[in-house]
């Protein structure tokens, strides 16, 4: 197995941990690229194994190109390789091997989908345990409870090595867990970093497991990190970046904010990246969230030939509505064959009407709001015959008119994360 190591240190026998991650590097984990260049500074061997490689037009720095060339990637796999991993497991670890398997698979899961999947994972695991070197392998570390917990829960019992897990905000936890518990329990010990995703792990896990997981909150090295100079306005900056995702607890500082300004506190909040994941996620909140001027999106998933409406009964308004819509998976453009229709109305009244084509980019849209200044009901409508497995993602926000006469547009487009 590849393993790049930082120059004038070697190896020490028996002291290589190998990261485990889904697809690395990308734009949004960064958070991993830190960590192994400071534990590499500190003298361990660090090697990572990685499901997949980023897209081919992924934003990757300079220093993530150089880890992309020390990685181990599992797919696209090699197919003498992969049945050459799961003869000599057969073989040498008979009863690892089919323990874990009949194991994975027996647990319950949310649907046969996931159970495949876990299936799939499994085999995943085997490839991974047969390019690792484990003659000076002293444990395995994941991050992510979903394809990367279990591809490092499997190559631990057949490598006969230790797993640690980090736990993340994201749907793995809180949307869509799959084997948290069984996970959890096979890890010798798991990292997460706020204390709601710790209370959410504990709900999963339920209780005897909660002592084995710790908290160590974010963080950022001010040497590095510096804050800039002040706004030209003077006011100070509350600055939020990630996912909009009710998951996220952004709907927290809104209240926070809230709190703040009844006290006469004056600040600007801004965010980075945020995007709301689902249709429950309406009501006040994306009112609230469009007084504090921040960007809202929905991102949808139709099934074959569905029809999704998502209401937000009181929006400020404002001269225009913008943003963009298309169909994207892993934050990536795809084309389709078969348009996805996109309609938002104002008051029952539609001011845009309109539909992907075949070409693999986002679709800008702005739609007049006419009337007076008031809270009006938005709506927005998206029909697709077939998107797959793909989603179908629209940004839109509430906009003011500049002295150009055009409406501003949405911050850039972000980053969705979908690491399935």
């Amino acid at each position: 197995m590849r393993g790049a190591v930082p120059p004038g240190r070697g190896r020490s026998p028996g002291n290589a941990v190998v990261y485990v991650v889904g697809t690395y590097p990308l734009l949004t984990t960064t958070f991993i690229d830190r960590e192994i260049s400071a534990l590499r500074a500190w003298g361990l061997d660090v090697r990572v194994v990685a499901v997949r490689r980023p897209p081919p037009d992924a934003p990757l720095s300079h220093e993530q190109r150089t880890l992309a060339r020390g990685t181990t990637y599992l797919l696209p796999v090699a197919w003498r390789t992969l049945l050459a991993a799961h003869l000599r497991f057969l073989v040498i670890r008979p009863g690892a091997y089919i323990g874990t398997l009949v194991h994975l698979v027996t647990r319950p899961h949310p649907d046969h989908r996931a159970r495949a999947k876990t299936l799939l994972h499994f085999g995943e695991g085997v490839l991974a345990a047969h390019v690792v070197d484990a003659r000076d392998l002293r444990e395995l570390h994941a991050h992510f409870t979903d394809r990367a917990a279990t591809i490092a829960l499997v190559a631990s019992r057949l490598l006969r090595r230790p797993f640690t897990l980090s736990v993340h905000a994201g749907a793995d936890i809180f949307v869509r867990p799959v084997l948290v518990r069984e996970k959890c329990t096979a890890a010798r010990h798991v990292v997460t970093c706020t204390s709601h995703n710790k209370a959410q792990l504990e709900r999963l896990v339920g209780d005897g497991l909660d002592r084995k997981i710790t908290t160590i909150p974010h963080g950022l090295d001010l040497d590095g990190y510096r804050p800039g100079s002040p706004a030209h306005d003077g006011l100070p900056l509350v600055l939020a970046v990630g996912q909009l995702a009710e998951r996220k607890g952004f709907t927290h500082l809104v209240a926070a904010c809230a709190v703040l300004r009844s006290q006469g506190d004056r600040f600007a909040c801004r965010t980075e990246d945020g995007n709301i994941d689902n249709e429950k996620y309406v009501g006040s909140t994306p009112a609230e969230i469009e007084e504090y001027r921040m960007v809202r999106c929905i991102r949808a998933r139709p099934e074959d030939n569905a029809r999704l409406e998502i209401n937000y009964p009181a929006v400020p308004s404002g001269d225009a509505i913008v943003g963009y819509f298309g169909v994207e998976r892993s934050g990536r453009m795809l084309r389709l064959s078969r348009p996805v229709s996109f309609k938002i109305d104002v008051d029952s009244q539609t001011v845009y009407d309109g539909a992907t084509d075949s070409d693999n980019k986002m679709h800008w849209f702005s739609a007049p709001v006419a009337g007076p200044r008031r809270n009006v009901s938005v709506t927005f409508t998206v029909a697709a015959l077939n998107v797959q497995r793909r989603y179908f993602c629209f940004y839109a926000q509430m906009a003011d008119v500049v002295s150009t006469g055009r409406p501003n547009k949405p911050v850039r487009r972000p980053s969705l994360g979908d690491d399935e």
